[in-house]
């Protein structure tokens, strides 16, 4: 117990308790108990410290005024000396908080710039920020959780000005899909003249045309897009190509129901060429390659042997092999290594030698892209000299129209379909695969009639989809990657 509050004749343990006691009961309650000292910022919440600041000045105002009233002049002088001491203090308390706070704002921005640019997690992003601080870099370190929510912070941002913005330009719509974690992926993207638009990631219980249709609606609806969509482009399969429910004849549909001019369809050009160079392999090799059977002989050889007959073929070459001069293309490692091919075939059929040759790993296998077959056929012809009579053929149709058309930059050109056309003349199925598939309408926005726009994404929604683990999440953090454009 600290006090007996019956005993009227009790020891006060302190004088200033006792005079403050006959103070209250002469003013009937009305007088308080406060320290004349204020409080340091630093000892203040951070989101109070500005009211706290007004508070300290009024009061400091009212005691200069009752202090100059009541107190002569050598006071005054006095008083006066000690508020500039305080005030300054407070200046310097202050500034401090106010640089502290800019260095935290600067740490977090530099944390959310290496989720965003540096294709870091969210925690290697605070690794690395805690890492530099330790090294000597003058940064704060922001905690995980502070720079997760900063990054969907970011991200609704810019989900927000694009939804007020896209609108105002017109577009080509482009989209292509990606089984990651068994579930069906949808990525869908904007292109004009200008520039190129991550617009959002689709996770769909399946690949049906409706499926993916319904989802590209509501993406359009939230986006406020059927105006602007001028083309659509996309990959010649059966469910985007169906010509009663394919997704391309849904959409057109939907924008038609809007009120709104049904957009051009234009077939990805890559696609198709891949598609014409399996039945031209067909017709000339004259195996079917149905999965699982989809391996030509020849393959079967380069993948059994490739090394060693790399090696034998660097050892027969002669130190003065010419190094071809060739442009180079920016694309993927295997689309780099095909044009290289073609170049060594191009030499060789000119000159009737072989020049050095920059070996590299071989492609995948799949069906999905026929043009690695491109690449198994140049090299069998190039290591296996007993081969060059079988495929000689082929190789020229690689290496002529074909390529010329693969390689393009794949804007509209119509002298570009009669060279084709005369080149798959010969071959039935090709020919009719590529007068039902490539587009002669003119392009409605002045961009590339390909959809490897929509692959390079599928590899930006790979990297990134472990590290979300909600669909929604996954959108705002794809979005996000905007940015990085």
């Amino acid at each position: 117990m600290l006090f007996d509050v019956t005993n009227k004749t009790g020891q006060w343990l302190c004088a200033e308790d006792k005079k403050f006691y006959q103070i209250q009961i002469q003013s009937r309650g009305k007088t308080g108990y406060a320290t004349t000292k204020n409080a340091s910022q630093s000892t203040i919440h951070p989101s109070k410290r500005k009211i706290a600041g007004k508070v300290n000045d009024k009061l400091e105002q009212k005691d200069s005024f009752e202090e100059s009233s009541n107190d002569s002049s050598d006071n005054e002088d006095s008083q006066s000396s000690s508020d500039d001491s305080e005030a300054t203090q407070l200046s310097i308390e202050n500034f401090d908080q106010s640089t502290h706070l800019k260095q935290s704002q600067q740490s977090m921005f530099s944390a959310v710039s290496l989720v965003q640019s540096g294709k870091l997690s969210v925690r290697r992003a605070a690794i690395v920020s805690t890492i530099l601080n330790k090294s000597g870099v003058k940064i704060t370190t922001p905690s995980q959780s502070g720079v997760y929510r900063a990054v969907y912070r970011e991200a609704s941002k810019v989900m927000k000005t694009l939804m007020n913005t896209l609108c105002n330009s017109s577009w080509c719509i482009h989209f292509d899909g990606k089984i990651i974690k068994k579930k069906e992926h949808q990525v869908v993207l904007l292109r004009n003249e200008v520039k190129e638009v991550r617009l959002a990631v689709l996770v769909l219980p399946d690949g049906k045309a409706t499926t993916i249709a319904s989802a590209i609606q509501k993406t359009l609806d939230d986006y406020n897009l059927w105006a602007a969509i001028k083309m659509i482009v996309s990959d010649t399969t059966n469910v985007n190509t169906g010509s009663k429910s394919g997704v391309v004849v849904r959409l057109q549909k939907l924008f038609v129901q809007h009120g709104e001019s049904a957009p051009v369809f234009i077939g990805c050009q890559h696609h198709i060429l891949d598609r014409v160079l399996r039945h031209v392999c067909d017709a000339l090799l004259g195996d079917s390659t149905e999965s699982p059977n989809m391996n030509y002989p020849f393959v079967s050889k380069i993948l059994k042997d490739y090394e060693m007959l790399k090696k034998d073929f660097e050892s027969k070459a002669k130190k003065c092999t010419p190094n071809l001069k060739e442009q180079e293309v920016g694309w993927r490692d295997d689309m780099k290594f095909l044009h290289h091919l073609i170049c060594v075939f191009k030499h060789f059929k000119n000159f009737q030698k072989i020049p050095k040759v920059n070996f590299k790993a071989l492609p995948g296998i799949s069906n999905a892209r026929w043009n690695s077959r491109a690449i198994f056929a140049l090299l069998t012809f190039i290591l296996l000299p007993d081969e060059r009579k079988n495929l000689q053929k082929l190789c020229e149709f690689i290496c002529g129209q074909w390529s010329d058309a693969w390689f393009s930059d794949h804007y509209y050109r119509t002298e570009q379909y009669e060279f084709l056309l005369y080149a798959v003349n010969g071959y039935p199925k090709a020919l009719r695969c590529f007068q039902t598939h490539w587009s002669q309408s003119p392009s409605s926005i002045h961009t590339q009639r390909s959809n490897v726009c929509a692959e390079r994404t599928i590899k930006v929604l790979q990297d990134i989809a472990p590290l979300c683990h909600s669909s929604e999440k996954l959108n705002l953090r794809f979005i996000f990657t905007n940015k990085s454009l």
